[in-house]
Parts: C-alpha cells; sequence; structure tokens
C-alpha cells in the first residue's frame, strides 16, 4: 500500500509540472503576439483531457459493487504534427464480500510515453504501456487468494481516428438541427498491437 501511495503521489507532482509549465509557456506565447509561431512552433502541453465517471453494477461482478473512474490525457509537447503524450486511466472498484463500500481494487491502464503522428483525422503512434492491478487489503478482506494482481510493461502501436479521444467525440459530425432523429454518418476507433517486455 506504501509503494502504490508514493507511485500516485509521483504522478501527481510530474502531471502538476506539466501542467504549470503549460500554462506559463501559453501565456507567454500569448504575450508575444506571434499566432502564427505558436502554431506551428514548439508547444507545451498544448491538450488537456479530464473525465471523472462513477457507477454502480445491477449484478455484483467479483463482489464489485461501483466503480470511480478517472481518466487523464495529456498531450505534453506538439511540434507540427509530432506529438509526445501521456495518459492516465484509473478505476478504483468498491465492494468486498462483507462491505459494499469498502476498497477493493485499484486498477492502472497507463501510457507512461508515447509519440503520435497527426495524420489529420487519425493518429498514428507508439507508447510504453503498464498495466496494473492492485487489490486492497482490509480488515474484512485479507487475503490475496482468487484476486487478479498484475504488473506488465509492454511495448505498443497505435492507430486511431481522432474521436476517440475525450472532447473530442463530435469531431467532424454536422448537426442538422430541422431533424428530429439523425444519423451522424461518422464511426470512430482504436486499435493496438502490444508486446509484453516486462512482467
Amino acid at each position: 500500500m506504501q509503494q502504490m501511495m508514493m507511485h500516485i503521489s509521483r504522478l501527481g507532482w510530474a502531471i502538476l509540472l506539466v501542467l504549470l509549465t503549460g500554462i506559463t509557456w501559453q501565456l507567454e506565447a500569448a504575450d508575444s503576439g506571434s499566432e502564427e509561431q505558436e502554431r506551428t512552433g514548439l508547444q507545451i502541453a498544448p491538450r488537456l483531457g479530464l473525465a471523472i465517471e462513477y457507477g454502480g453494477f445491477l449484478l455484483e461482478d467479483g463482489d464489485y459493487t461501483s466503480r470511480l473512474r478517472r481518466r487523464l490525457e495529456v498531450d505534453a509537447l506538439q511540434y507540427g504534427k509530432h506529438i509526445i503524450y501521456l495518459e492516465f486511466n484509473e478505476d478504483t472498484f468498491f465492494g468486498t464480500p462483507k462491505e459494499k463500500w469498502e476498497f477493493n481494487l485499484m486498477r492502472y491502464r497507463l501510457h507512461l510515453g508515447g509519440y503520435r503522428y497527426d495524420l489529420g483525422d487519425y493518429y498514428l503512434g507508439v507508447f510504453l504501456y503498464h498495466k496494473c492491478n492492485n487489490p486492497f487489503l482490509t480488515k474484512n478482506f485479507d487475503s490475496y487468494i482468487g484476486r487478479n494482481r498484475e504488473n506488465l510493461y509492454f511495448a505498443s502501436a497505435e492507430f486511431l481516428s481522432k474521436g476517440m479521444r475525450l472532447g473530442m467525440k463530435n469531431r467532424g459530425i454536422k448537426f442538422d438541427s430541422q431533424k428530429p432523429f439523425e444519423f451522424l454518418g461518422r464511426w470512430n476507433f482504436e486499435t493496438s498491437v502490444n508486446k509484453a517486455v516486462s512482467k
């Protein structure tokens, strides 16, 4: 538990540093009055996506009763069509055999560092992917037996449409306010190939 909390603390400080640097850079760019330079030159933290979701399970699965999900997407650096990025996807599962609101599991899906090339409506990229499950040990649930634990690292390649990213779901859609119902004519997808490099 102590190691996990230290890991979370380091990630938090790293994200805060990137955000503060990006805010400072964008303020300086605005003061310079050169929009063309800001658009085509090196940009620090040009884009941030954040989502928080919570929901319960109608049918309990593995003693889970509910889940809190947090997602963060950070384009840390961008130069023209080249993007260096980080992504954090964290789920906290609640519910144990004896207590519905007790912490059960924390699951991470992290892009620890990635590169994307902007193809217009799509991205092509490579990234280092970390996947881990950390079960909580509590007074009522103090065993790892029968519980899913993971700690894996992958070298990965990806291809995705921009609509798969946070805040970009409506990209390319032209809404017709005259129609009560319409097919939006836009499909989004994401695919990746992963090779385990550490277990």
